[in-house]
């Protein structure tokens, strides 16, 4: 019985550790010049990394965030439409008319007043995103070298 517990609980642990992160720790993306730089993060950490986002850039799905990723992307000028699925039928949406050589943080953050989970999709200031990434990991698929 004892065995059976401790093989449990390894199995239980090891199941855990493979929902880590494995992505790359930040680090700035290669601006590329006459583009706009944009970066889209989730910034709650949860054990299971069960819940996915999927990101949308004009239409086209770019990625998938799990709570502590990052997406970073070069856009042209222009207008731009994000938009995240957050559960089956949330929606996070915003209207982005990129600068060339400028850099654009957005990032979905959760409140739960009530015990009611919010999310929702808003643009950070330079100061407080790159305070944010600097524990978070890159998504496959994103370059930012």
């Amino acid at each position: 019985m004892r065995c059976s517990l401790v093989l449990l609980a390894f199995s239980l642990l090891w199941s855990l550790a493979s929902c880590a992160a494995t992505g790359e720790p930040f680090h700035r993306g290669e601006p590329v010049p006459g583009k706009a730089s944009l970066y889209i993060y989730v910034v709650q950490k949860t054990l299971l990394r069960l819940d996915t986002w999927d990101v949308y850039l004009d239409g086209k799905q770019v990625t998938e965030l799990r709570g502590g990723d990052y997406f970073y992307s070069t856009v042209s000028p222009g207008p731009h439409t994000i938009l995240v699925k957050v559960q089956l039928f949330t929606k996070l949406s915003v209207n982005l008319s990129a600068d060339p050589d400028t850099t654009y943080y957005f990032r979905v953050p959760m409140e739960a007043p009530g015990y009611v989970f919010r999310w929702f999709l808003e643009r950070v200031t330079e100061p407080q995103a790159l305070s944010e990434l600097t524990d978070l990991t890159l998504v496959p698929g994103s370059d930012p070298r």
